[in-house]
């Protein structure tokens, strides 16, 4: 793994804990916000996709591109891709199963 790859990743991480360190302030969760501040669950499950597709996408580019013998991509870069996208989709397919469960609980209960 390249050392930019590495800082993108660390960034990417570093990102996410300043955004779940946010929502954790106290007051976050009752103030009023604009309503472009706040993205709506059916955008950020798209872009969770999104995200998820562009790994599958990259992990293939990089898999195609070294069995083509191209010179400037090594095989720890292609093993490190796969199990990115691997493990993403693996989340994946675990929020769709409880949003599925979740959702047949909501639907068997007595109104």
């Amino acid at each position: 793994m390249s050392v930019p790859s590495v800082n993108g990743v660390i960034a990417e991480i570093s990102q996410q804990a300043q955004q779940l360190s946010a929502a954790r302030s106290p007051g976050t969760l009752w103030s009023a916000k604009p309503a472009s501040a706040t993205p709506e669950f059916s955008e950020l499950l798209f872009n969770s996709l999104k995200n998820i597709n562009h790994s599958q996408i990259q992990s293939g580019e990089k898999t195609r591109d070294y069995m083509t013998g191209s010179s400037d991509i090594g095989l720890n870069d292609v093993m490190i891709a796969t199990q990115k996208s691997a493990l993403e989709l693996s989340l994946g397919l675990q929020v769709r199963n409880k949003m599925v469960s979740a959702y047949q609980e909501i639907m068997s209960m007595a109104v």
